[in-house]
C-alpha cells in the first residue's frame, strides 16, 4: 500500500496492514501536494538518512511542495526529533528547510513539527498504529490478561482449572503462567485444589481492581461524527444488530450497553456514547454501522469507543449469538471510565453475588 493512495483507500490502510510496508507517497490538497514518508524504525541515523532523501526529492517539486517524515510508534523524543530536523535544515538551502516537517507517534500523542493541513492524516495514522500494534500483540498473553481470564471464569461460575488447561487455553508460556497464578497466590486471591486452581474473597472493590488493570491491556480509538449528525449509541446497537446476521463474531458490546445485557435490572439509563470490544482488529464494520465517524480525542464529542483487546470471555460465553456482551471485566472497565462509579460499584455487586449462585 502506497501512501499516494491514501486520498481513495485510506480504509485499506487502517484494516490491518503492517505500516512497515508503507513506502514515500503524497497527499494531495488544495493548497499544494505533501511528499509523505512513514517508518516504523526509531534509530536518529534513520530518520536522518530518510530526511535527507526527502529534501533531495523537495529539490526537483514545485516550490509548494512540502515533504513530511512520520517516525510511527517512536521511542525517539520530540525534542530529540526536533533538533534532528533542525541539523538537516540547517545544511539546506533557506527555500527547502521551510517546507521540510518530522513528526512522530507514540500511542494517540502526536509530536514533531508538521503541517497543520496533515493533521487529520497523522491522527488517522496514529490510530492505525494503536490498532495494528494490537494485532501483531495479540498472541502474546501477560500475566495481568491471564489474572482477568481467571477473574471471569470466577465471575461466571466455572470450577478449578489445572495449569496445563490454563496455558493450553491463553496461549501464554509456562513461565508467564506460573507467575501470574504466583503474584494472585501471594495476594491472598486464589487457593490450589486437587482439580488445579480457583480465585475466591473477590469482593466488589477487588473485581473493580482486576477490571482496572484489565482496561490498561487493552487499546482504545475513540470516534465522533465531525458533523454533528452521528447516530445514537441505541440506533448503533440496533445498526449492529443487523449487521451481526453477517458473523461478526469478534466484536462484543461493552460499557453500559454490555453492562445491561449481562445485568439487565441494572439501574442505569442510556449512555452517551457505545463501547465496543473487538477482538482481531478488523473494524470495517463501522462504515455500514456509521459512515460519518472519525477518530477523535476531544473527550466531548466522543460517540463510540472501540478498545481493541484479547477476548477473556470463557468459551461458552464468547459462543453467544447475535449482539454478545463483553466480558464483566470490559463492561465494568468502561462504567469506570464514564465516571458512572455507583453504577459500577452495583454492577461489580452483582456480579460478585451471582458469581456465589453459581459456585
Amino acid at each position: 500500500m502506497r501512501a499516494e493512495k491514501a486520498g481513495s483507500n485510506f480504509e485499506q490502510i487502517f484494516d490491518g496492514e503492517d505500516l512497515s510496508t508503507f513506502a514515500a507517497g503524497r497527499l494531495e490538497l488544495p493548497n499544494g501536494t505533501i511528499v509523505i514518508d512513514v517508518t516504523e524504525r526509531s534509530e536518529l541515523r534513520e530518520a536522518r538518512g530518510r530526511l535527507t532523501e526527502l529534501a533531495i526529492q523537495l529539490g526537483r517539486e514545485d516550490e509548494a511542495t512540502r515533504a513530511l517524515l512520520v517516525l510511527a510508534k517512536s521511542r525517539i523524543s520530540t525534542t530529540r526529533a526536533a533538533q534532528e530536523l533542525e541539523d538537516v535544515r540547517s545544511v539546506l538551502r533557506p527555500e527547502l528547510a521551510g517546507r521540510l516537517f518530522l513528526a512522530t507517534l507514540n500511542g494517540e500523542e502526536i509530536g514533531g513539527e508538521y503541517p497543520k493541513e496533515a493533521f487529520d492524516w497523522i491522527q488517522r495514522l496514529a490510530q492505525g498504529c494503536m490498532r495494528t500494534s494490537t494485532i501483531k500483540t495479540s498472541g502474546r498473553v501477560s500475566q495481568k490478561q491471564i489474572q482477568s481470564i481467571l477473574a471471569e471464569r470466577h465471575l461466571a461460575g466455572l470450577g478449578p482449572i489445572t495449569m496445563g488447561r490454563l496455558a493450553e487455553a491463553t496461549g501464554a508460556s509456562r513461565p508467564t503462567t506460573i507467575a501470574a497464578i504466583a503474584d494472585l497466590e501471594q495476594r491472598g486471591l486464589l487457593y490450589r485444589t486437587d482439580g488445579g486452581v480457583v480465585l475466591h474473597g473477590l469482593t466488589q472493590e477487588i473485581i473493580q481492581r482486576f477490571a482496572i488493570d484489565h482496561s490498561r491491556t487493552r487499546k482504545t480509538v475513540r470516534y465522533a461524527d465531525p458533523s454533528g449528525m452521528a447516530r445514537s449509541p441505541a440506533e448503533m446497537v440496533n445498526r449492529l444488530a443487523k449487521l451481526q446476521a453477517e458473523a461478526l463474531d469478534h466484536i462484543a458490546i461493552s460499557g453500559v450497553y454490555g453492562a445491561r445485557i449481562l445485568r439487565p435490572n441494572l439501574d442505569i439509563l442510556g449512555s452517551p456514547r457505545l463501547d465496543l470490544c473487538v477482538f482481531n482488529g478488523d473494524i470495517r464494520f463501522l462504515k455500514a454501522m456509521d459512515a460519518g465517524l472519525q477518530p477523535t480525542t476531544d473527550p466531548g464529542r466522543i460517540s463510540l469507543a472501540v478498545h481493541f483487546t484479547k477476548d477473556i470471555r470463557p468459551a461458552a460465553e464468547a459462543g453467544r449469538s447475535r449482539l454478545a456482551p463483553a466480558s464483566i471485566l470490559d463492561c465494568l472497565a468502561d462504567l469506570v471510565q464514564l465516571n458512572l462509579q455507583a453504577q459500577a460499584l452495583d454492577f461489580a455487586s452483582r456480579s460478585a453475588a451471582a458469581a456465589r449462585v453459581r459456585q
